[in-house]
């Protein structure tokens, strides 16, 4: 079905020129139609291709001036820029979509990395404990946060928020920004957790510990960038003090998180 141009723009009712192909009041276009597959189509390419505002300009952003460009969204510079939630959780998706369906037995040997090994020592600590049980246990808590990484970077964002606000808390940026600021991250890091899940089907090699030194490189060069202008000694003391926080607050969300599984599952096997 072909579009019409109309005197009123649909969205606002602004009346409109002749000439006009946009609505001075709100930008949507003068002319509008049904929605098809077409149509669809079109938008969908559109978000994701679109070079002066799509995500790939907002992935493209975050490997070039990351902590510039989340600094320039907080301060009003949005119209180019993906939406940061809509951005991280697309590029959730797309890992996710590799890693369960593409790439099925991916991860093997990251788990293999991350393992606790039983061994052959008998452990005062744990006489009166189930060792292996509990090694067993634990090694499938590891396997499962594997199995579903980009579930569990998504998961973190909050957190990681509370620990940059509270370990920047003397440069006046508010959680909800914090937010935002960790939306961007989370979709930076899961974009080179894409790469490293590429190239490890490709050539056979699992890289787990360098992606985490990626990481946390990335992190820093782009909480750099955010706080233009500022010592970067004072910046690293911030940064790190910001991560004791993440890790407290993650690690204790964790434990508490396994011994209610744990708790959950001896009541079941005692029913």
């Amino acid at each position: 079905m072909h579009n019409h141009s109309s005197e009123y723009c649909k969205n606002c009712n602004q009346h409109l020129q002749e000439n006009q192909n946009f609505c001075p009041n709100c930008g949507q276009k003068s002319t509008v139609g049904r929605i098809d597959f077409h149509f669809l189509m079109h938008e969908f390419l559109h978000g994701i291709f679109h070079v002066d505002g799509g995500i790939v300009f907002t992935l493209k952003k975050m490997f070039t001036e990351p902590g510039k460009s989340i600094r320039e969204y907080l301060q009003g510079k949005r119209q180019a820029h993906f939406k940061p939630v809509l951005f991280v959780l697309i590029i959730a998706g797309f890992c996710s979509l590799l890693k369960h369906v593409i790439l099925k037995d991916s991860n093997d040997d990251i788990k293999k990395e991350i393992a606790i090994d039983v061994g052959d020592e008998p452990s005062d600590v744990l006489s009166n404990v189930d060792k292996e049980g509990l090694i067993s246990y634990l090694n499938y808590i590891a396997d499962w946060m594997t199995e579903h990484f980009p579930f569990v970077i998504l998961s973190l964002v909050p957190i990681a928020a509370l620990g940059l606000y509270l370990g920047f808390k003397k440069y006046k940026v508010n959680y909800a920004e914090w937010l935002v600021y960790s939306c961007f991250s989370a979709g930076q890091l899961l974009a080179i957790y894409f790469v490293i899940l590429v190239f490890q089907s490709v050539f056979g090699i699992s890289i787990y510990w360098i992606y985490v030194l990626i990481c946390l490189a990335i992190s820093i060069w782009t909480v750099f960038q955010f706080f233009e202008f500022k010592s970067p000694k004072i910046l690293f003391f911030r940064f790190l003090l910001a991560v004791i926080y993440y890790c407290f607050f993650s690690g204790f969300i964790i434990l508490l998180l396994t011994f209610f599984i744990a708790a959950l599952g001896l009541w079941y096997y005692q029913k």
